[in-house]
C-alpha cells in the first residue's frame, strides 16, 4: 500500500513538472528552434517604438482640437 501511494505521489509530481516545462516551452518553440540554428533575432527597441508611439498619440491629439482653419475670402474694399 505504500508503494502504492509512494508511487502515484511521485508520478504526479513527476507529471506537474513535466506540465510546467511544457507550458514555459511550447509558446516559444519556433524561436528556440531558430536560435538553435544559428538565426539571430534582431534586437527590440522598445524606448524607441515607445517614443515614436508617443509622439503619434500627441500629433493626433493636436489635430483632433485644433480649431479647423478655413479660408473665408473677403471682398476686398475698393
Amino acid at each position: 500500500m505504500v508503494n502504492l501511494v509512494a508511487s502515484a505521489v511521485f508520478t504526479g509530481a513527476a507529471a506537474l513538472a513535466l506540465l510546467s516545462i511544457w507550458a514555459a516551452v511550447a509558446p516559444q518553440w519556433r524561436r528556440m528552434l531558430r536560435l538553435m540554428i544559428g538565426q539571430v533575432e534582431q534586437p527590440v527597441q522598445p524606448l524607441h517604438a515607445l517614443a515614436v508611439a508617443e509622439h503619434r498619440i500627441v500629433v493626433r491629439h493636436r489635430a483632433s482640437t485644433a480649431p479647423a482653419t478655413v479660408a473665408v475670402r473677403r471682398p476686398r474694399a475698393a
